[in-house]
């Protein structure tokens, strides 16, 4: 509708998936008239005239079992108007939210534990858990690491955001050099295993 991005449409966003996670379907699908469903464009154009037009039918949610109180979130965060939508901090105080939120996963610390061991000394979590991150060869890499001996209460949660970003920056980068070197081509269209090592190593 060519209005300005905001934290709106993060909320929509965020409910559209809560949605799709209750009723195990994709949100206002089914509101399309039956002649007018299609994977193609004008299918996507349909879609996004129901979606702009109709308010998201909850019934079947309901007739599935969720709450009054799950389903009027729901509701509130699809809102066509972003200025009706809760922010992120209201949605985790409500009361049936907050609870939950206040007890915690069970055995995340466990967890947490299992993570650190596993990284060992020196080695970021993220990488270990991608089997050595991409990183070329030899190559000196940057970024926070967690050290095995890192007590858990330091692993914060922005930590392993940052971690997961400089993975992957990392893994891209790798990726962009082996393109660049024709690596993945060769995999595709040179003959068998020995012919492309043998090609790769002449390079």
């Amino acid at each position: 509708q060519g209005q300005s991005y905001d934290r709106g449409a993060d909320i929509w966003a965020l409910g559209c998936t809560l949605y799709h996670v209750m009723a195990l379907k994709q949100p206002w699908v089914d509101q399309v008239e039956k002649g007018k469903q299609s994977r193609g464009i004008a299918g996507i154009m349909n879609l996004m005239k129901v979606i702009i037009a109709q308010p998201l039918d909850l019934a079947s949610l309901r007739e599935r079992g969720y709450s009054f109180e799950l389903c009027g979130l729901l509701a509130s965060m699809v809102a066509k108007n972003s200025d009706g939508r809760p922010s992120l901090h209201s949605v985790l105080q409500m009361p049936f939210l907050a609870a939950t939120s206040q007890t915690g996963t069970r055995g995340s610390e466990e967890a947490k534990d299992e993570i650190v061991a596993a990284g060992g000394a020196g080695t970021s979590w993220f990488t270990h858990l991608l089997g050595g991150g991409g990183a070329e060869e030899g190559a000196t890499t940057t970024g926070p690491e967690t050290s095995a001996a890192a007590p858990p209460a330091l692993m914060k949660r922005d930590s392993f955001g940052l971690e997961a970003h400089t993975a992957a920056a990392r893994l891209q980068r790798s990726f962009n050099r082996r393109a660049s070197r024709g690596h993945f081509q060769g995999r595709a269209l040179r003959g068998g295993p020995g012919q492309q090592d043998e090609e790769h190593n002449d390079k």
